[in-house]
């Protein structure tokens, strides 16, 4: 379904086959993930049905055409986030190696895959608006790195869930504030749940951790 944001009306799209390949001959695909991009088209992670494999496809809403992509590593895609402004997508990898790589909206190419990490396995990314910074958890933490995945420094806190330390059970994230430079984490590296709000320029926290047990909402007033 797609939906205009303008008059909140929602429109029916049935979308088409993969084409056949090695994979599946039939085309029936299952959805995984979706990213709208900055050239109208939209960027699908999905699975040929019964495969397990994950691949990649631009569809395009005014033709209703879909177009295949070959991932330049398959089966590792954990996490993955779209800049603000549609024209990167980060794919970080799950696998030990944590294998990653950029798609490249205007280009319409993916980056040489990069291994960041000895012992990594992604497990939440998040972008700011221009792609320039890149927020990573993995198995060693929360980190920082440019546009290119090139690595800028740890941050504070552990990222949240799949990240360390092992002892955090708190289900929270991250995300870049609305220009870009402060990222907002929920966190329980200290075995207490709060929110860090972190300089991305210098990996600093700049304010003090909240004490969610202080913020937290009473059920009955939520409607």
């Amino acid at each position: 379904y797609g939906i205009d944001t303008s008059t909140q009306k929602v429109k029916f799209y049935q979308l088409p086959f993969l084409p056949a390949s090695s994979v599946t001959s039939l085309g029936n695909w299952e959805g995984q993930q979706v990213f709208s991009l900055a050239d109208g088209t939209v960027f699908l992670i999905v699975s040929p049905t019964g495969s397990g494999i994950q691949c990649a496809a631009i569809w395009n809403p005014a033709t209703n055409a879909l177009k295949q992509l070959t991932l330049p590593a398959l089966g590792n895609q954990e996490a993955s986030a779209r800049s603000g402004d549609g024209n990167k997508v980060f794919f970080l990898g799950a696998d030990e190696n944590e294998t990653s790589y950029i798609y490249n909206v205007q280009a319409g190419t993916f980056s040489t895959p990069k291994q960041l990490s000895s012992f990594g396995y992604a497990s939440q990314v998040a972008s700011n608006y221009d792609g320039s910074r890149v927020a990573v958890s993995d198995s060693n933490g929360l980190t920082l790195y440019d546009g290119s995945l090139n690595g800028m420094g740890s941050l504070p806190g552990d990222g949240g869930w799949g990240s360390s330390p092992s002892q955090n059970v708190l289900l929270g994230g991250f995300v870049f504030g609305p220009d870009g430079t402060n990222i907002y984490e929920e966190t329980e590296s200290t075995l207490v749940p709060s929110i860090l709000t972190i300089d991305g320029s210098n990996a600093i926290a700049t304010s003090p951790a909240i004490d969610r047990k202080s913020t937290r909402l009473n059920s009955s007033h939520l409607g």
